[in-house]
């Protein structure tokens, strides 16, 4: 998730948040039992916007922030109880990137990351 300001067409500020889907089970992380991987990260980002006025234009975007990650016990939908955490740490993070991006109306643009 992603959302922020552009400022006169050539420089976007926001907020931005990634998590992390728990789809997979590890089995050798507890001697309890299978264990998950959890966790998110998001902060802020600056994004200089060159050529805004053209159809298509690319964006530079730095975004940096802090997260969290870590092992839960699996939670079994026959339990009660709640899962406990295993180990976990927090980080931080510093992540450059560009885009492609199209202008489909004045206010709407999509991006290609």
């Amino acid at each position: 998730m992603r959302g922020g300001w552009i400022i006169n067409r050539s420089l976007a500020i926001g907020f931005d948040a990634h998590g992390l889907n728990p789809i997979s089970k590890f089995t050798d992380v507890s001697s309890f039992g299978d264990a998950i991987l959890l966790g998110g990260y998001g902060g802020l980002f600056l994004e200089p916007i060159l050529f805004s006025n053209e159809v298509v234009h690319v964006t530079f975007s730095i975004s940096a922030g802090s997260g969290w990650i870590g092992y839960h016990e699996d939670f079994d939908e026959g339990q009660f109880n709640r899962p406990e955490l295993i180990e976990g740490d927090v980080f931080w993070y510093l992540e450059p990137g560009a885009n492609i991006e199209l202008n489909i109306a004045k206010n709407f643009r999509v991006a290609l990351e």
